[in-house]
């Protein structure tokens, strides 16, 4: 069977670092002089690129305080799923879903909310995300991970 990684986030998101330009350093810190604009941009960083949950195949198990795609062959998440609250929903379904698509090329996108119980999924096809139909019993099926049972 296929080894996989999950990476799973306990109390902060694992932040995925795609371009060497992405740097949590202190010369960012030293441009800022004003504190509140330093944690609110440091925040909105950790919002765009931490997704709650991320599962990349093919990939050695080792414990990561961060997934850097560089460092990592070059390989993306094959699946991300966010949960949705009031503070995130507007970025996880919109800009957070581009990058998704068209930087990261993750094969299979999902978003939960919570609250209202929404459930969504989609599927890259042709470089663009196509939402998922789910099954009768409202199931909704990452093709990529299903992928996996069909290996030797």
């Amino acid at each position: 069977m296929t080894t996989f990684q999950l990476l799973l986030s306990g109390t902060q998101n694992l932040t995925i670092y795609y371009s060497p330009h992405q740097r949590k350093s202190e010369d960012f810190m030293q441009k800022h002089s004003e504190p509140s604009l330093v944690t609110e941009t440091m925040e909105a960083v950790q919002n765009i690129f931490g997704p709650d949950f991320f599962v990349v195949l093919d990939t050695e198990r080792k414990p990561r305080r961060s997934w850097v795609v560089w460092e990592e062959d070059g390989k993306y998440p094959n699946v991300i799923v966010e949960l949705l609250s009031d503070s995130t929903a507007d970025t996880d379904r919109g800009l957070k879903k581009q990058i998704y698509q068209d930087t990261f090329r993750t094969p299979d996108y999902f978003w939960f909310d919570p609250n209202t119980l929404e459930f969504r999924g989609f599927h890259l096809v042709d470089g663009q995300y196509v939402e998922r139909e789910p099954t009768a019993a409202g199931w909704l099926w990452s093709l990529a991970i299903a992928a996996l049972s069909r290996d030797p």
